[in-house]
């Protein structure tokens, strides 16, 4: 799930190259939502990518990672 990968990429030292197709595939899927930075390569210019350098996180993607971990914090009452 892309999302899962944002969140592996957020403590990753960039930049990072991937060539596994799935990963490919997730970094595709962020990238075109502008969630990251990135750099596919390809053989030819019709053919698929077959590897991607993760350069950098967008805010917009901070933005994401941020209001996914206030969500998923448990909420605390006080009695």
């Amino acid at each position: 799930m892309p999302l899962h990968y944002l969140q592996g990429l957020r403590d990753t030292p960039l930049p990072v190259t991937v060539t596994d197709p799935e990963g490919v595939r997730n970094i595709e899927m962020l990238l075109a939502a502008q969630l990251i930075v990135a750099r596919l390569e390809r053989a030819g210019v019709y053919s698929m990518p077959h590897a991607a350098t993760v350069l950098e996180v967008t805010p917009d993607g901070f933005a994401l990672l941020g209001r996914l971990e206030a969500k998923a914090r448990p909420k605390t009452t006080s009695s």
